[in-house]
């Protein structure tokens, strides 16, 4: 059996805040189990956040100026 965290824990351990844990959940890019209104994600994920490339803020538009 897998350990199963919550999304407070997973937030500690990976160093994001739960907000962004809830929105990567939402997303679709965790697997996590609603119980009641929590949720519950697999330690797996964990590993899988802290090994991914980051990416900081918003992606700027591409704006070309006519000057």
């Amino acid at each position: 059996m897998n350990k199963k965290l919550t999304t407070k824990e997973v937030a500690d351990q990976v160093g994001l805040t739960y907000g962004r844990i809830h929105q990567m959940i939402k997303s679709g890019d965790i697997e996590a189990e609603k119980i009641g209104r929590d949720y519950i994600v697999d330690l797996k994920y964990v590993e899988i956040i802290k090994n991914r490339p980051e990416k900081r803020g918003r992606s700027r538009k591409n704006i070309n100026k006519s000057i």
